[in-house]
């Protein structure tokens, strides 16, 4: 049985706004190598205005559209570059470009897994490819249109590696036990190529999806579209050889495995993700028999692919490492045996993928391992799937690679690079995770990127914040939600009196409704608009969307979250926000919905709802404790049927969901990615100093 819960908003006004067209703001930022240096006399251009930066690397530009955006830089003696920003009001950007070209060091791109079946050719399922992204009649400009946001940054490196996780085959036998398989059509492969892809990974689980025949079609296949290869093989031989590629006059041996291989897991041998049997096996092995197939992660295979590494001379070598369980975010004990492994005996850097999600950031003996950076391109419909990451890596020959990652996310199957606010609250999120590993993330906020440090780096106090906030009454009285975080900071320490307890809370649908996606589109990441007709005010320090809905509209005029967020039973969600709702509009609601599963389809658990009437703006706060046998939730804004006027609009801005971790006497804080501060009592207020640096607290 669904559970309802109807709220009122709590009453505090703002002045309105009215709606108005793109808002221009003026662009001040500056142009920086990956090591710092500022770049001068460098060409800028965005939004079809070029501009010259100065000595100091800065420049300025004005009527440049609010939101986020890709900028070309073109600097004398070099490729142009591309670099994500974001233009919003009081804010600076940095167009981070590659470090000046030299002998013996090359930038490499890596990003995690990619397949083009599915949803791509068919979105809907109606057998109709009308809609495809990918469509059957010209798969190869489908691939181009789906990379088109990301292929200008994968053009910048000498080098982009993607893990090409599908068959990709024309021929073989669809395999008889394994429950799910992909593949993708062969004219794909030229598509990779235009879009910059130079190195394609094949150690995975998806390989061997159509046997033996379908594998080493595929083999024939790539090769003959002159895209490089490896981890795989028509014999063991063949899969455990390492790709060598020489940059720059860098030779930089590229190895990849796969944990993930149809056999049922025992300990100590792999993951536990198929712990069914389903032979025919994925990987090639040694010996004699030896068929077509993925390398298999594991110590020998890889002291071969090291040994063969160091005869080929190779400078540097980088792991692909496929493999750990779906959906988590806890890195696998197996990869990360594997990955520290490797390193023992001479990797440079271990690039994960197979879960699907981000996992944090670990460094072993000054090398960093990024445990998964899940989805380039893949048609998983799961809130927890669209976030992902790419490195970018700058190696060199005797030093170890210097590594940052730059967040992206996949809208309608659809990768694009974050900017902005949107960019730094993914990073700070990895970074809270990451120092759970005793890693250290420099987050560049201008950039929309961080840098892995190889040491960390300690976490000391940058200011504090003296808080008092009133108690509302309540069975433990508790003050409304406040914000810290307002760009790159953490929460370290927080110190209260006797009897004041702290309650911390971290985003799990931050911000209001600028656009941070640096893509054609002015969409916000993360919300999907439903039979209505919207509209962005972004004039103010908070952007709006407006939702119009006429009398005669039966259909709901409804902006929901993309996909269901996994949350916590038994924890404490906010729903916070602001709405107004013109005097002809109908009531603006917002609904906080929560289910047990995460398919489409399913009937909620539990819904609880804050009503707009007024045409004034209102905060609104909905506070609930997820039930048991709900896992996900979703938020959905509401424009009911006007009841008087023939249409109106209800308008929405600053919408959050958080999740508290649970309230505490006070002191250091263990987990530094809260955003949101609570606090419980049991006199009428109450006081807390909190403590906020420029990294999260480290563990050792």
């Amino acid at each position: 049985m669904t559970r309802i819960l109807w709220l009122l908003a709590a009453a505090a006004a703002c002045s309105s706004q009215t709606e108005t067209g793109p808002a221009l703001v003026e662009l001040a930022g500056s142009v920086a190598r990956r090591d710092g240096q500022a770049v001068a006399g460098a060409q800028v251009t965005v939004a079809g205005r070029t501009v010259t930066t100065g000595a100091d690397g800065a420049f300025t530009l004005d009527g440049i559209p609010r939101g986020a955006f890709l900028a070309r830089v073109e600097i004398a003696g070099e490729r142009s570059h591309t670099a994500p920003a974001s233009a919003l009001p009081g804010r600076a950007a940095r167009l981070v470009v590659p470090d000046a070209p030299a002998a013996g060091a090359a930038d490499i791109w890596l990003a995690g897994d990619v397949m083009f079946s599915r949803r791509y050719v068919d979105p809907d399922g109606d057998g109709d490819p009308a809609d495809a992204l990918v469509h059957p009649a010209d798969p190869a400009h489908g691939v181009g249109e789906v990379l088109r946001h990301v292929a200008p940054l994968m053009h910048d490196a000498d080098l982009a590696v993607i893990n090409l996780e599908t068959a990709v085959t024309d021929a073989g036998m669809i395999h008889p036990r394994k429950p799910y398989t992909l593949r993708s059509s062969p004219d794909v492969l030229s598509g990779l190529r235009e879009a910059g892809v130079g190195l394609a990974g094949l150690a995975n689980n998806h390989v061997f999806d159509y046997t033996d025949g379908g594998l080493a079609r595929m083999i024939e296949l790539v090769d003959a579209a002159e895209l490089p290869r490896v981890g795989a093989g028509r014999n063991w031989d063949e899969a455990v050889e390492p790709r060598i590629v020489d940059l720059n006059g860098l030779r930089v041996a590229i190895i990849a495995a796969t944990s993930i291989t149809g056999r049922p897991y025992q300990a100590g041998d792999g993951d536990a993700y198929e712990g069914d049997d389903l032979p025919p096996y994925y990987t090639a092995d040694p010996g004699e028999g030896s068929h077509p197939g993925a390398l298999r992660l594991g110590q020998d295979n890889l002291l071969e692919s090291l040994a063969r590494a160091d005869r080929a001379g190779a400078d540097v070598t980088v792991l692909l490492a496929h493999g750990g369980t779906q959906y988590s975010r806890d890195e696998s004990p197996f990869i990360r045996d594997m990955a520290r492994f490797a390193i023992d005996h001479g990797v440079d850097l271990v690039v994960g993928h197979h879960p699907h999600v981000i996992q944090a950031i670990e460094t072993y003996r000054g090398v960093p391992i990024l445990y998964s950076v899940g989805n380039l391109a893949f048609d998983q419909q799961f809130a927890e799937t669209f976030p992902a990451l790419v490195v970018e890596a700058r190696l060199t020959k005797n030093r170890a690679p210097e590594v940052a990652v730059r967040p992206i996310y996949l809208d309608d199957f659809t990768p694009r690079a974050l900017a902005g606010d949107e960019a730094v609250r993914a990073l700070r999120e990895l970074a809270a995770r990451s120092a759970a590993l005793g890693t250290t993330l420099d987050i560049d906020a201008g950039a929309g990127r961080a840098t892995v440090r190889t040491t960390p780096v300690p976490a000391a106090t940058e200011r504090t914040v003296e808080l008092t906030s009133p108690l509302l009454p309540g069975p433990v009285p508790r003050s409304l939600p406040a914000r810290l975080i307002d760009g790159a900071e953490f929460v370290t320490r927080v110190d209260v009196p006797a009897g004041v307890r702290v309650d911390l809370g971290r985003p799990l649908l931050a911000g209001g409704f600028d656009d941070g996606a640096a893509d054609d589109g002015d969409l916000p990441v993360g919300w999907q608009i439903v039979g209505a007709e919207k509209s962005f005010v972004r004039d103010g320090p908070q952007a709006e969307l407006h939702l119009k809905r006429s009398r005669a509209s039966a259909e709901d005029s409804t902006a929901r979250s993309a996909g269901r967020v996994p949350v916590t039973p038994g924890a404490r969600l906010t729903l916070l926000g602001r709405f107004r709702r013109d005097v002809d509009a109908g009531t603006a609601l917002a609904r906080l919905v929560l289910y047990a599963d995460r398919e489409t389809g399913s009937e909620p658990v539990a819904v609880a709802v804050a009503r707009g009437a007024s045409d004034e703006w209102h905060d609104f706060s909905i506070d609930f404790i997820v039930p048991p046998g709900a896992a996900y939730a979703q938020v959905q804004l509401v424009h009911e049927p006007p009841t008087r006027g023939a249409e109106g609009i209800a308008a929405f801005a600053g919408v959050e969901l958080l999740q508290w971790g649970g309230a505490f006497g006070g002191g250091d804080v263990a987990f530094s990615g809260a955003s949101h501060i609570a606090l419980e009592g049991t006199g009428g207020t109450a006081q807390a100093t909190v403590h906020l640096a420029t990294h999260p607290r480290v563990t050792p």
